[in-house]
């Protein structure tokens, strides 16, 4: 091709037409311009189909972690109404007898409830400096406000819980010296106090001011710790929803 337009100069340039051959020159210049651009393009067009499609499975990989999340929210959602159910149960009572003394030492004792979101893909993306996903701007702002709001109240929420029970953990001190700590993985040892040693300053605990009112606050801290589970399921579900139906464009 090269060769075909340098002929076409000589031949122009031998017939002393200088007018011909310079509108020859611009025409060539016009397009080999014209042939850069169409290759910028192409590359521009390669590019961006290139950040669509890493766009398109960071996308899938947000889908994973918000799945995991639905899944580990359902686990923690029926351990924390277990423990509102226990204390519900208490409440509902201003004296026990000794047989539900077992009921009433699972509604005092509690244990934190800790669930955090998996934020492996939202790091990743940080860490790398992407700052959107490419024609995804809309999910990418809603995934942004569930890892930055929805992840700082739920760690607020779990650090809460926790402060609370430790609190609650203070309260019950004076029973470390009447009553023996239980646990599914110490009921094989035996244990040195009677039903009636364990049970009797359980039930003047449970029965106590101090100990309706530490049930009290329990139940509400479980009640509000449900409610804020929930809702981190519920948009971890709505998001996957939105993922799916942008992948499918």
């Amino acid at each position: 091709m090269i060769k075909f337009f340098r002929k076409i100069r000589q031949k122009l340039l031998s017939e002393s037409n200088f007018r011909k051959y310079l509108l020859y020159a611009v025409g060539e210049i016009v397009l080999v311009v014209i042939g850069i651009l169409i290759a910028l393009q192409i590359n521009n067009w390669n590019e961006e189909r290139k950040e669509l499609n890493r766009s398109k499975d960071f996308l899938k990989e947000f889908k994973k972690d918000l799945e995991k999340d639905t899944l580990g929210m359902n686990k923690v959602i029926q351990l924390v109404k277990k423990r509102i159910e226990l204390e519900k149960w208490a409440l509902q009572r201003i004296n026990y007898t000794p047989t539900q003394g077992d009921s009433l030492h699972s509604a005092i004792y509690t244990n934190y409830f800790n669930w955090n979101i998996e934020t492996r893909t939202f790091r990743k993306i940080e860490n790398a400096g992407i700052t959107g996903l490419k024609g995804y701007d809309s999910i990418f702002n809603a995934l942004s406000n569930y890892y930055d709001i929805t992840n700082y109240m739920l760690t607020y929420s779990n650090n809460k819980d926790k402060e609370k029970v430790r609190d609650g953990l203070l309260l019950l001190e004076p029973l470390k010296d009447v009553v023996e700590i239980e646990d599914e993985e110490l009921d094989s040892f035996p244990t040195i106090t009677s039903s009636e040693q364990k049970n009797d300053p359980l039930i003047k605990f449970g029965t106590s001011v101090r100990g309706r009112n530490l049930l009290r606050e329990q139940y509400l801290r479980h009640l509000e710790l449900l409610e804020r589970f929930q809702s981190v399921k519920k948009e971890a579900a709505l998001l996957i929803t939105s993922i799916e139906k942008d992948l499918e464009k």
